[in-house]
């Protein structure tokens, strides 16, 4: 965040938080500073990616990816981090980010996207709320020169725009009892309720107005806006009954896992900024922690958070902004280093030594010699608070055809194989396990993917049989079934690169053409998430028998 280059006035908003928060949490805990410095003397695997962490362990190396760039990229952030825990560095920053802000407020306070165009109001609703989450952080500005100007100008703006809606109801005659109320005055209520010190209008007819519309119809939003009416009717108006009526309501629809935490169904990416997965996430932290005062409930709500980073690169700045937001509430102490993990594998007390320093992520290797079934007991023993996660994985070699499925939690994969047959109604569909194959029929590979989780930079590689060859040679970008990816086509298999997998089940099919006789192995379909090489999934070996 605090090295992007663009000028647009949400990016060096983003600096300037990025600063600020990087100040709060290097005075937070001396530890933490600790672990920078020790950083910045660095090059080693705490500073790598985790796209190019764990080569053993994933089926395809990242060089041969299309993701080298953005593995490249996120080991380059991880190095530069360091240097950005460097208080002098962070005043200079600040100090510009600043200045800069300052500059491109418009003479009306409101923001405009880049410099020349006309104010947005969404973006200065953003900004303004930005600075009240960085106030609740216990962040002060207000010694910084102007920032008080800034403040009251950008409230100004939006005060203005408030009551400029409710002129057109009044000017166009509308029923004032029906619901006028839309997200973007919804986002002024919750961006106003951070400055209760700083007055609105003298005329707050307007304001009046939309509270009460907040009050009567929140029923059928989603769970992004409904969050943001329940703490600014709890902030502005504390005797309001809504805001508990609405936290019951998200409590009795959020679904809850140990491994995910407390999470809602509904929560998918849309094409609105209310529509976005970890904003909303961050939104029911600060509800649940605001207005339930349920401890237990922010903790599972968090855990859905660190999850969900797991598996995935965020390169969203606002996303991350308020992720850290999010995490950040009342709970610097997560930062903190709490006393090691002890693990005991069979009867063999762990004693790592090459320990990452900060996360404390360590790696145990035996050796086919030292395997025993004794190493199947695994006991984990976490004095402090928080959380860890870890994954223990067994590599063997066995024939193509002898292996059996194996499922993760988080994702399946399973393939069946079909003859394509022409007939007076089209193509037809017959598995091969019916029909049988003779050389030279065209051959359908259909591969099943269900996904219980967001992913990112996911592998496919479906291996494929020597009696077979592919129709499709050319490697390009296609898109099926709601999934978009890259096709490879290798000697031996076929690769699929998806960017991005939603929760959900997805089914893509390719073409082969049998050009030998004989009986071959057809080997496995394997799923593997490359940013978190502990999820991997493959169907079943299966052996075919190609007629001349």
């Amino acid at each position: 965040m605090v090295e992007s280059t663009s000028e647009c006035s949400e990016q060096v908003f983003a600096r300037l938080y990025a600063n600020l928060l990087a100040q709060k949490i290097a005075r937070s805990n001396p530890r933490i500073q600790e672990v920078f410095e020790l950083w910045r003397g660095l090059d080693s695997k705490e500073l790598t990616s985790k796209l190019m962490q764990n080569k053993e362990l994933k089926s395809i190396l990242i060089e041969e990816t299309p993701w080298l760039q953005q593995a490249k990229s996120e080991t380059e952030q991880k190095k530069r981090i360091a240097l950005l825990f460097d208080f002098n560095k962070m005043a200079s920053e600040k100090e510009a980010a600043l200045n800069k802000l300052k500059e491109l407020q418009l003479p009306n306070g409101g923001w405009a996207w880049y410099k020349g165009m006309r104010d947005n109001r969404y973006m200065t609703q953003y900004i303004i709320e930005g600075f009240g989450h960085l106030k609740q952080l216990g962040i002060d500005l207000s010694s910084e020169p102007g920032m008080e100007s800034l403040l009251r100008n950008g409230l100004s703006y939006l005060d203005n725009r408030i009551i400029e809606d409710y002129d057109w109801l009044t000017k166009h005659n509308k029923d004032l009892s029906k619901n006028h109320l839309n997200p973007t005055q919804i986002h002024y209520l919750y961006t106003r309720s951070l400055f209760l010190n700083i007055d609105p209008p003298a005329n707050s007819t307007a304001i009046d107005y939309y509270l009460k519309q907040a009050e009567k119809y929140w029923v059928g939003r989603n769970l992004y806006i409904k969050g943001m009416q329940a703490l600014a009717l709890s902030r502005i108006n504390p005797t309001s009954k809504v805001p508990q009526e609405i936290v019951t309501s998200l409590r009795d629809n959020a679904l809850q896992t140990e491994q995910m935490g407390m999470y809602w169904k509904e929560n998918q990416a849309g094409y609105y900024w209310h529509e976005s997965p970890i904003e909303t996430q961050a939104m029911m932290v600060e509800v649940f922690h605001e207005i339930a005062k349920d401890k237990i409930a922010v903790e599972e709500l968090r855990i859905w958070l660190l999850k969900e980073k797991q598996t995935q690169m965020w390169s969203n700045s606002k996303a991350t902004a308020l992720a850290c937001y999010a995490l950040l509430i009342d709970n610097v102490k997560t930062l903190t280093t709490g006393s090691s993990i002890s693990i005991k594998v069979g009867s063999q007390n762990l004693k790592p030594t090459d320990i990452e320093a900060g996360t404390g992520y360590f790696k145990e290797v035996w050796s086919k010699s030292e395997v025993k079934p004794e190493l199947g007991v695994i006991e984990i023993n976490k004095p402090s608070d928080g959380i860890a996660w870890g994954a223990a994985y067994w590599q063997y070699y066995d024939d193509l055809d002898q292996i059996t499925s194996a499922d993760v939690e988080e994702f399946s994969v399973s393939k069946t194989i079909f003859k394509v047959v022409v007939t007076e109604d089209g193509e037809t569909m017959i598995p091969v396990d019916t029909s049988g194959i003779e050389v030279g029929d065209k051959i359908r590979i259909r591969l099943h993917i269900e996904s219980k989780r967001n992913l990112e930079f996911v592998h496919v590689k479906d291996m494929r049989s020597s009696g077979f060859e592919p129709i499709n040679v050319i490697s390009k970008y296609k898109y099926q079934d709601g999934l978009g990816y890259y096709e490879s086509t290798k000697d031996a298999s076929t690769n699929f690169f998806m960017d991005r997998v939603n929760k959900g089940v997805y089914v893509f099919e390719y073409d082969l053409r049998a050009t030998v006789s004989g009986n071959f192995s057809n080997g496995v379909c394997t799923m593997q998430c490359l940013y978190a090489p502990e999820f991997s999934s493959h169907s079943k070996g299966k052996r075919l028998n190609i007629k001349n």
